[in-house]
């Protein structure tokens, strides 16, 4: 009975960590971005030139499968999703998480720069520069100190061990 309890939670911490991705890839990567290309652009659906729509489009489909990898990882062994109405029950430090504290931040703000490289637009890199920051801000002065709270000490050693953004490169074999 437990089993078919626990596969009934991961299917619909499933659906809402997709729910919820969705939504949020729509209103920040399309929605955000359209808006911006349509008031800085005579035409807002122009591209750049091949290259830099391939190399954006790169980026863009590897961000998202890395976040795809970072939820999966929420569900699987968090226990919750990536949302915070619906935060994982166990803390997360495997994968990308071993590097760096914030991964999934990191490729959002690779997904806008991926689009800023296929419409060549500098009004898109300064999105970029502005979702890092109020990303920033909300890690630093909510998010982290809500973990603490929650997770004490083990929270404070990863903090000491993990940096927040960039990320360490791998030691040993």
């Amino acid at each position: 009975m437990t089993q078919a309890r626990d596969r009934g939670r991961a299917f619909w911490l499933s659906v809402k960590s997709t729910a919820a991705g969705v939504y949020f890839a729509l209103m920040f990567f399309v929605a955000a971005p359209g808006a911006i290309l349509y008031f800085t652009r005579e035409d807002p659906f122009a591209t750049g030139g091949t290259l830099s729509v391939v190399a954006g489009a790169a980026v863009i489909v590897g961000a998202n499968a890395f976040v795809g990898r970072l939820v999966a990882a929420f569900v699987r062994e968090g226990d919750g999703t990536h949302v915070p109405l619906d935060p994982p029950r166990n803390f997360v430090t495997t994968s990308a998480y071993r590097r760096t504290r914030n991964p999934m931040y990191l490729a959002y703000i690779a997904v806008v720069l991926g689009e800023a490289l296929v419409f060549e637009s500098l009004a898109l890199v300064a999105y970029a520069c502005a979702l890092w920051t109020i990303a920033h801000l909300y890690v630093r002065y909510r998010e982290e100190p809500l973990l603490e709270r929650r997770f004490g000490a083990s929270y404070q050693d990863y903090m000491r061990r993990v940096p927040r953004w960039l990320p360490r490169a791998p030691v040993g074999p």
